[in-house]
């Protein structure tokens, strides 16, 4: 029975346990023991399995578990996502964790909107996306738009830029003015008002000038308009001001009086009341129509008097009362043609009308007799004062023009002087010569134009006792008459070459459409060197160029071959292209062709080119400006070694060329170089600036290459370069040497290895301007193989090759199979140089290792002695600040509770007890409110004093408080929290019982310290 448990137990172990293959035994020969060790070997299996699936369904409710917790955190952060995505416009659907295809699209617009990558929906990538959204930006391009003004959220960055303003310091500070366009607060600051409300009520008032506004409330007006009619009147003060408005406004009742008693033909209350309104005010024009009816009721009564009848021999004669109202009436008419011509400001009509004759002795006649007599006299003082001011305005042209003359004059005057200086003359008596000059000179700012004559004779007295002053003057005409002489003949030469251009033109191209123009054009000239008036040459020689430019002929007159017809003889001699010569100008008329001429300019405008104390031509600083005449395209632009040798002998070490230049152009430069062949080919309308500016010294001959000269000096190269190559195709020569390339263009291909590069550029630095000289052009560096530089040869990427004898052996070989054009420079490089090159770097990088060496053991020194000192001060300050603490403790505690103390109970439930939290600090305030709306509530509140002092605050000094808050807030909702830092800063006014000046801003900022600077800050709590 036992053996059937043990075999059930096997039996069921075997079923369980898979793993152990149970071989059936012999019962005869089996072993018992062996059996029962199985048997427990297979219980113990069974019971590991059992153990195995316990924790397989263990791990299985873990993972689910966990998947169930990823699930929740996932729609938790999908309602955050949402959330935020919403509150920016990208997503308009429901908060509920589903991340969905409108969640889908709305996270596509908002990474394309910033920038972003595809939302992984990590902790991290919401936190930074509701950083986002708390700032409230559309796109990154919007952010950094207002991130560039300092901007750090939407709100205020569109406020800001709809009220115009560009940065944030600009924004906020006009809106704690209260200004909310960036216009309103320019004007404010361009107004002068230190005080908001005040230019408030000066603008509200028409005003838009605090000096304006102040002088208006001097004079006692609180209104612009008020005020600039009140300016216009010419009144001395207000009182004076109010009493012309009542008298204005008394006249014009009367004259409405006046008026409605004409219209009722009440003459007398009529013209009684006219003559009031006349006496009181100062608009008599508008009497003119209630006193043009009453003359013309007084015309018609008079009519009607002079029209009855008068009695026959048997009618009684006209009553006395008939006759006193004639006499009434007619002095009716009188008075009112007195009122009239005061109307009209016929102030002399009104003189006579007005007389007592006229008018009697009635008392408003008398007092319009008094007006119109000052006003004849205030006429006349305005005549009189017009007239004066007239006179004094021509006296003072006259003053100008004479004052003109006089400066022309000494200018003129003392350019002939600079000009006779510059010819370095032998003075009779210069220091009274300078004395003069200084004395005039000194007149240059002077507006006394006697004083300059007075000047201008002296000087000419002195120097008409200077008999070399005397042969100046004489050359310097003689001078202008050649320069003269040589421009006609230049401009004769230059029709004739136009002539005979027009001439070969036609004979080529007879049906061509513009023969009768060039035809009409020849008889036009030929009638201006008829005539032989210098004008109408010169102005001949212009027409015709604009002629031919506009016929389209001007390249081809340029190309023309010009031989001068020498049957036509003109007065004076001339060079090969028909300018005249003369003695000053021979030098660089005359001469080999292919001799290039160095003109140094003489003038102020020469950037570099100097004299110096003992009269030598210098090129200060060693700089050399230098242009090119050009005649042709194909002249070269660089400086062979003659010309960088002849700038040296005048300590010229920098060159620079600037181009080609024509005419008048070399005079900005130190150097005008030329081929005289290459000018005398040039068009002579450009040529002649040249030459008269030779001619006149502008430009003088300081050095000639000849031709000879440089022939010579070339064929010696040449015949270097060509021994350099021969000796390297026969292996005779060791070392390095240079390949130039026909075109000379790209760059300078060094066949080298890259560990030897800084040993060759050694080498190369010994060789000065030699190879500069050499190459056609500078060339960049590049270092490649032998194989490398044949193929950039041929593809113009190598514009010279550098490379050791064994390689030119190659590279040559190879050109010449290639057919390449190519050659030799005539520099060697021996293996000497190149040894001692190696050493003489090798030299100095061990000289710089140690110098390097040394400043680092210095620096470690010093820093060390920094550590010392740094601590030795760290120690220092808190000593001291721990007594400055202890001494002002109680003072600072109570500042920083002046406000901080309500803070607390404002950041968890929104109001103060005082209030004054709110009112000092705006900014917090709209945060706070915003928070609240978002659902957050304060979770932790922590407040310090950062620092406590003095500050002044207009001439006074007041307790000044720093104070940093600190805030956890959470939000239910979200299930997250949420930690802000604020500064705040405040002035204390216990005088007044005030806070003042506040301050608020991110704990990141450190704009506060810029607001202790500004207002003079002594901290008690800090050591600085």
């Amino acid at each position: 029975m036992y053996l059937g448990k043990l075999s059930r137990l096997f039996v069921c172990g075997a079923s369980v346990a898979t793993i152990i293959t149970v071989t059936p035994i012999n019962a005869a020969g089996q072993d018992v023991n062996g059996f029962i060790n199985l048997m427990g070997r297979v219980i113990e299996q069974d019971m590991r399995n059992e153990q195995i699936k316990r924790e397989q369904r263990a791990y299985e409710a873990e993972q689910q578990a966990y998947q169930a917790e990823e699930k929740r955190r996932e729609v938790a952060l999908v309602r955050r996502l949402q959330a935020a995505m919403k509150s920016l416009g990208f997503y308009a659907s429901k908060v509920d964790g589903d991340r969905g295809p409108g969640t889908r699209s709305a996270e596509d617009a908002f990474t394309a909107a910033f920038g972003m990558p595809p939302i992984d929906l990590t902790e991290e990538e919401i936190r930074q996306i509701e950083q986002i959204a708390s700032r409230g930006f559309r796109s990154h391009d919007e952010m950094q738009r207002a991130a560039a003004g300092g901007f750090q959220r939407r709100e205020d960055y569109i406020a800001a830029t709809t009220g115009g303003f560009t940065t944030a310091s600009d924004y906020f500070r006009a809106r704690e003015l209260g200004f909310a366009s960036a216009r309103d607060h320019f004007e404010f600051q361009r107004s002068g008002f230190g005080d908001p409300l005040a230019y408030r009520q000066a603008k509200g008032a028409g005003f838009e000038s605090r000096a304006e506004y102040e002088a208006a409330a001097a004079k006692g007006f609180a209104d612009k308009r008020q005020y600039g009619e009140f300016l216009k009147s010419g009144l001395p003060d207000k009182a004076s001001y109010q009493k012309r408005q009542d008298e204005i406004v008394l006249q014009r009742a009367l004259m409405k009086d006046c008026e409605a008693a004409a219209s009722a033909s009440q003459v007398d209350k009529a013209i009684h009341l006219c003559l009031k309104a006349l006496e009181v005010g100062n608009e008599p024009a508008a009497l003119k129509s209630p006193l043009g009816q009453i003359a013309s009721n007084l015309s018609a009564k008079m009519a009607e008097i002079d029209t009855k009848p008068a009695p026959t021999a048997g009618e009684a004669p006209l009553a006395a009362d008939e006759k006193d109202q004639r006499e009434v009436l007619a002095r009716a008419v009188r008075v009112t043609a007195c009122a009239g011509s005061v109307a009209d400001e016929d102030w002399q009509g009104a003189l006579a009308k007005c007389s007592p004759e006229a008018a009697g002795d009635d008392l408003q006649v008398a007092n319009l007799r008094t007006r119109v007599q000052a006003e004849l006299a205030r006429v006349r003082k305005v005549a009189e004062e017009e007239a004066q001011r007239k006179r004094s305005e021509a006296e003072a042209q006259r003053k100008k023009v004479a004052l003109d003359q006089a400066r022309q004059r000494m200018a003129a005057l003392l350019q002939d002087v600079a000009e006779f200086t510059a010819s370095r003359p032998r003075l009779g008596n210069p220091i009274n010569l300078a004395s003069a000059v200084v004395a005039l000179r000194q007149m240059g700012s002077s507006d006394d134009y006697r004083a300059i004559e007075q000047a201008v004779l002296t000087l000419n007295d002195v120097l008409s006792a200077e008999e070399t002053y005397a042969r100046f003057i004489a050359m310097r005409s003689q001078a202008q008459a050649v320069a003269a002489t040589n421009a006609r003949a230049t401009a004769l030469a230059e029709l004739d070459r136009t002539e005979r251009f027009i001439q070969g033109y036609i004979a080529e191209n007879l049906l061509d459409a513009s023969v009768s123009d060039l035809l009409k054009l020849k008889d036009d000239m030929d009638k201006a060197v008829a005539d032989g008036q210098d004008q109408q040459i010169f102005s001949m020689q212009a027409k015709a160029l604009q002629e031919i430019t506009r016929l389209r002929l001007k390249e081809q007159l340029a190309a023309f071959i010009y031989q001068p017809d020498t049957q036509r003889n003109i007065s004076v001699q001339t060079a090969s292209n028909g300018l005249a010569l003369t003695p000053e100008n021979r030098d660089l008329l005359e001469g080999e062709a292919k001799d290039i001429l160095v003109l140094g300019n003489f003038t102020k405008s020469a950037p570099h080119l100097v004299m110096n104390l003992l009269g030598e031509l210098k090129f200060y600083n060693g700089a050399v400006d230098y242009c090119w005449f050009r005649a042709r395209d194909d002249m070269p632009s660089g400086l062979s070694s003659e010309l960088i040798d002849a700038f040296q002998g005048f300590d010229g070490r920098k060159y620079n060329s600037q181009g080609s230049c024509r005419g008048q152009d070399g005079l900005q430069y130190d150097v005008v170089l030329l081929e005289r062949g290459d000018f005398l080919q040039g068009n002579v309308m450009d040529t002649q600036a040249i030459v008269d500016s030779f001619s006149s010294q502008k430009l003088k001959l300081i050095h000639t290459v000849r031709w000879d000269e440089v022939g010579a000096g070339k064929a010696r190269l040449e015949a270097t370069a060509e021994q350099i190559q021969s000796e390297v195709l026969a292996g005779l020569r060791k070392g390095h040497g240079f390949l130039q390339v026909a075109t000379g263009s790209g760059d300078l291909c060094l066949v080298l290895n890259e560990d030897d590069l800084a040993v060759h550029e050694e080498v190369h630095k010994t060789l000065g301007d030699t190879l500069k000289r050499a190459l056609v052009k500078t060339l960049d560096r590049k270092v490649m193989s032998a194989e490398a530089a044949f193929m950039g040869a041929q593809k113009e990427q190598c514009g010279a090759i550098y490379a050791s004898s064994e390689n030119l052996k190659t590279l040559i070989s190879a050109m010449d199979r290639a057919g390449s054009h190519y050659s030799s420079l005539p520099i060697w490089i021996t293996e000497d140089e190149v040894r001692q090159a190696r050493q003489s770097l090798a030299s100095r990088q061990v000289d710089e290792a140690q110098r390097l060496a040394q400043i680092r053991q210095e620096k470690e020194a010093a820093e060390q002695l920094a550590r010392k000192n740094a601590e030795e001060e760290s120690s220092r300050r808190a000593r001291d600040e721990a007594a400055l603490r202890d001494h002002y403790g109680q003072e600072a505690q109570a500042a920083f509770n002046d406000i901080v103390e309500d803070a607390e109970g404002y950041f968890r439930t929104g109001q103060s007890r005082s209030g004054v939290f709110e009112a000092a600090f705006p900014q917090i305030s709209d945060w706070k409110r915003s928070q609240g709306q978002g659902g957050w509530e304060l979770d932790k509140y922590d407040d310090a004093l950062v620092d406590y002092g003095t500050a002044v605050w207009k001439g006074r000094r007041l307790e000044a408080v720093v104070a940093k808050i600190e805030l956890v807030n959470r939000n239910a909702m979200r299930g997250e929290y949420e930690v802000s830092c604020f500064i705040v800063a405040y002035l204390i006014d216990r005088e007044f019982g005030l806070r003042r000046d506040s301050y608020e801003a991110r704990c990141e900022s450190s704009d506060w310290k810029t607001w202790q600077t500004g207002r003079s800050f002594d901290s008690r709590w800090n050591v600085n």
